[in-house]
């Protein structure tokens, strides 16, 4: 089987970095919604200072996509740097099947 091995090679990398990011993604959401939650039951035991609870939780919706933002440029940009290292490469790849 003929293969271009570099475009191969910048898939799979480019996968599992869009994975990797992905992950992150994820646990900030798992946090952001933590740090809700925790804020909630703060505000059902103190209801009288909601406002001020508000001002207190720094973790807003503007804060979770600036976050969100950081780690997305960061990945999208991690891609890029390696795809422009790899044209210092070549690359050669022989798949075989092993049935």
């Amino acid at each position: 089987m003929d293969i271009n091995g570099e475009e191969l090679l910048k898939f799979q990398l480019a996968r599992n970095v869009t994975q990797l990011y992905k992950t992150f993604l994820v646990m900030v959401e798992d946090l952001n919604k933590e740090n809700e939650i925790a804020f909630q039951k703060l505000k059902r035991q103190i209801p009288s200072h909601t406002s001020s609870l508000d001002c207190a939780n720094y973790f807003d919706d503007a804060k979770m996509e600036y976050v969100r933002k950081k780690i997305l440029d960061a990945g999208n940009g991690c891609i890029r740097t390696m795809s422009g290292e790899m044209e210092k490469f070549d690359i050669n790849v022989n798949i075989t099947d092993k049935e």
